[in-house]
């Protein structure tokens, strides 16, 4: 069993000895930590393919909210994770930004 410190993120437990091999934006999306109010924003660029299906069904995925209703290269996304108090009145999501 690993020991990890009780203020320390929740996923560093979950993840054991392989948290440190994770690139900084996945440390920095998964560092919110039990019972605290973290708020964290991490900003990137997703590449994105759709299935046929999922072309066909693209204009009813941005109705719905899907992350990136559509295919691109280089698409910025903006990335919210709360904990806490913060966390029952926001939940974690990805946002595409400027569109």
């Amino acid at each position: 069993m690993i020991f990890v410190p009780a203020q320390a993120p929740l996923f560093q437990s979950i993840f054991g000895p392989a948290w440190d091999t994770l690139p900084p934006v996945m440390q920095r999306r998964y560092s919110v930590r039990p019972f605290s109010d973290d708020r964290v924003t991490v900003e990137g660029v997703l590449d994105v393919t759709l299935s046929p299906l999922a072309q066909l069904l693209s204009p009813f995925l941005k109705i719905v909210g899907a992350l990136v209703p559509y295919a691109g290269s280089g698409i910025p996304v903006t990335v919210n994770a709360f904990s806490g108090r913060l966390a029952r009145k926001a939940a974690s999501r990805a946002l595409p930004r400027g569109g």
